[in-house]
């Protein structure tokens, strides 16, 4: 059984004009054009190095990786200045390498302190907590 081919243009992280058939879409702007033409180029370039299918790199984190390095490259070479994504250079040659930001995110997000250790008092707290329903108390 042959793998479903994928549209050309298509990326793991969506960087395009999107409408919901209202109004029409806002065209992209030149550096998101660039961008979205950067990151397809990284695209070719990861999977030509991993010797893998174009859908099993799209579909990896890896592919996801490329992409957002290739967006910090399009809009630091515009002059664009603020946030970026932070990955390694290898992120998007090496597994481990692309993991490691999403694991100390996830260590970053598990240390937010909880309201109960802010001072809020149970009472308060209990009046927003879910409580699953009891099988058969519909």
């Amino acid at each position: 059984m042959s793998e479903p081919t994928l549209p050309a243009g298509r990326l793991p992280i969506k960087l395009d004009a999107t409408s919901n058939g209202e109004f029409e879409p806002v065209p992209l702007e030149a550096v998101a054009l660039y961008a979205r033409e950067r990151a397809l180029a990284a695209m070719a370039e990861g999977q030509r190095r991993l010797a893998t299918s174009r859908r099993g790199y799209l579909t990896s984190l890896i592919g996801a990786a490329a992409t957002l390095s290739a967006f910090n490259e399009a809009f630091a070479a515009a002059g664009q200045r603020g946030g970026h994504y932070a990955l390694p250079k290898e992120s998007p040659f090496e597994l481990a390498s692309a993991w490691l930001p999403i694991a100390a995110a996830t260590a970053t997000i598990a240390s937010v302190p909880t309201p109960t250790s802010r001072g809020l008092d149970n009472s308060f707290m209990s009046r927003f907590s879910f409580r699953p329903a009891r099988p058969g108390s519909e």
